[in-house]
């Protein structure tokens, strides 16, 4: 290192020194995630994704990427009108939703819960040791960042080889579950070494699950003195009775052609199993079944709905907010309680549809209602255990 004529350093050499510490830093931060223990196993956390910021430039491009999925919209004339018309006549609408959820310091919900909840995981699995490099957990999103490509490159790049998928998704429906996991293979398809993949398959009747959604609901319900007045509400995310219809098994249709998806009173739902296990909304209806038979919820004591209903086709019913339309009209009912078992994080459906539009929407016009909310499972300690104990029964299998 040269000083000049009055002993100082010159400018070229102060940028030379930074440009040598910026490399030395870099090297040092490469040596670090390179120094993975062998057999390093990876879990990737998959979930559906959200825009970058509640500009409505970064919406307009989260919803082109959404709305351009095929399991999303599959006929591709409509596909192609809609994955183009819509994000611009939604964008500023759609944003100032996102904007009045947005955490000023964490940003998107749906985005900080599965971070949270990917590096509480993490620590658990690797026993709290931070040197300890046995397990790496990661968040990826079907659209938007993190996406899935740049998490399985990060993953594979820091020496995994072997990797367990989490979909953050209960139920299968071909729109979430079934959509993510696809664009998972197609990323792992283009890798030179194709990861080992192990998927956590939809859980939504497992007893750990059902203990959690229980626990968070019976928890709300203690709040209540008198339960004769309360309702609870059970809202899963709505798709297109076509999806489910597409999952009834060819072999068995013709043995219950009486059953048609959508019954109200969810008579193709308490069919035989085998017909249909693959059906979206059969999978809710058992899931809300599970947990009202845990608390000891009778029939009239809880309603099963579906909402974020897009677009003109027919959509899995009841619609949430035609029960709790419903449901104010009973002038008994004094509160009602929704929770989310399709939802293992809020998100803008969760606390903009139903937290700020429905619930003010329906306390407005009927002022004895009270609209109380359950929190998702987000990344609670439960939650966290609860997956720690799913990953750790691969092992035995």
């Amino acid at each position: 290192m040269y000083l000049d004529g009055e002993g100082c350093l010159t400018k070229c050499d102060v940028t030379q020194e930074a440009r040598k510490k910026a490399q030395v830093e870099e090297e040092a931060q490469v040596e670090e995630e390179a120094q993975v223990e062998e057999g390093a196993v990876g879990v990737m956390c998959l979930n559906i994704g959200t825009p970058a910021s509640y500009s409505s430039k970064d919406v307009r491009v989260y919803l082109k990427q959404f709305l351009s999925d095929p399991r999303i919209i599959q006929p591709w004339i409509v596909r192609l009108f809609v994955g183009k018309l819509v994000p611009y006549l939604r964008a500023i609408r759609s944003a100032q939703k996102y904007r009045s959820i947005w955490h000023s310091q964490h940003g998107s919900p749906l985005l900080y819960h599965g971070l949270a909840l990917s590096e509480l995981l993490e620590r658990k699995l690797n026993d709290g040791d931070k040197q300890t490099q046995k397990y790496k957990v990661c968040l990826a999103m079907n659209y938007g960042k993190p996406s899935i490509p740049e998490q399985l490159a990060r993953l594979m790049d820091r020496g995994v080889r072997k990797i367990v998928v989490l979909p953050l998704f209960a139920q299968y429906a071909s729109s979430s579950f079934g959509s993510t996991l696809a664009s998972l293979y197609v990323a792992a398809s283009k890798r030179q070494v194709v990861p080992a993949l192990r998927v956590l398959a939809p859980y939504y009747c497992d007893p750990g699950f059902i203990d959690l959604e229980s626990r968070k609901l019976s928890h709300a319900l203690k709040q209540h003195a008198d339960l004769s007045c309360v309702h609870v509400v059970m809202s899963y995310h709505g798709v297109p009775l076509s999806q489910c219809e597409a999952t009834l098994l060819p072999e068995k249709s013709q043995t219950a052609p009486q059953l048609r998806c959508g019954a109200a009173d969810y008579t193709c739902c308490l069919s035989d199993k085998m017909y249909h296990q693959h059906c979206y909304r059969r999978q809710c209806v058992e899931t809300s079944h599970l947990i009202a038979s845990q608390l000891g919820l009778s029939p009239d004591d809880y309603s099963i709905g579906f909402q974020s209903r897009l677009g003109p086709a027919r959509w899995t019913e009841p619609n949430t907010l035609d029960v709790l339309g419903s449901l104010a009209k009973k002038t008994h009912i004094k509160t009602i309680i929704i929770t989310f078992p399709s939802f293992l994080s809020d998100c803008l459906e969760t606390l903009e549809e139903i937290g700020l539009a429905a619930k003010e929407e329906c306390e407005k016009m009927y002022p004895h209602l009270v609209i109380e909310l359950v929190e998702c499972p987000n990344s609670r300690v439960e939650t966290v255990d609860y997956f720690y104990k799913k990953i750790q029964s691969l092992k035995e299998c």
